[in-house]
């Protein structure tokens, strides 16, 4: 109970949090508000991440809402090595593997020359012990993808190998495993193609 006059602040369970301006107090008896609410816990985001954008290591702000993502951002000549990170009930996750923003060894095209591509532009893949990029994996926006699969540093020359990239329209997976249909000879399409799906003797196909 709470003695007259008292001032009680609420506490949750690990992983949420109350309105931190919500405090109850007793008077006469009757508690003031009723009742509190304990809301899944937002993420704090790290100030200490070595290279990060000096905007800010996300995007999205300071805070975190729980199940919001952080789009992580490095400065000038640096990559990240995770494109983002998602709050959950406090914690930033992945939290096994180490976020860091890695030195491009090699320069890389811009963002801004390359329709369709991704902030970021590349996810490292491969760095040297002292987190100098070696290898990266291009970016594109939701339905699209690179021409490429990887781009490589030539530490030699100090340039990257292919020199860009292309984001295209994403292609198709074709269904495979349908019963009593015939398998298609590609597993993909490319997009703007159609696909006429066939049966095996005695089923016709039905469209749904």
């Amino acid at each position: 109970s709470i003695p007259g006059g008292a001032v009680c602040r609420p506490m949750c369970a690990e992983g949420y949090e109350a309105d931190p301006d919500t405090s109850l107090r007793c008077l006469k008896g009757v508690l003031s508000p009723p009742s509190f609410r304990c809301e899944p816990k937002s993420c704090a985001v790290p100030t200490n991440v070595e290279h990060a954008d000096p905007r800010g290591f996300c995007e999205e702000g300071l805070r975190i809402a729980s199940g919001s993502n952080c789009t992580t951002q490095c400065r000038g000549s640096y990559v990240r090595s995770i494109e983002s990170l998602l709050c959950d009930k406090g914690k930033l996750i992945p939290d096994d593997i180490p976020f860091r923003c890695t030195k491009l060894a090699c320069p890389l095209p811009s963002h801004d020359d390359i329709p369709h591509s991704a902030p970021g532009l590349c996810r490292v893949t491969q760095s040297d012990s002292n987190t100098n990029f070696q290898a990266c994996t291009p970016l594109c926006e939701e339905g699209f993808q690179s021409t490429v699969d990887e781009m490589v540093c030539n530490e030699e020359t100090g340039s990257i190998e292919p020199t860009t990239f292309e984001c295209v329209p994403a292609s198709c997976t074709l269904p495979t495993g349908v019963k009593h249909s015939v398998e298609p000879v590609s597993k993909t399409i490319d997009h703007g193609q159609s696909y006429s799906p066939s049966c095996g003797d005695g089923y016709m196909v039905e469209n749904r």
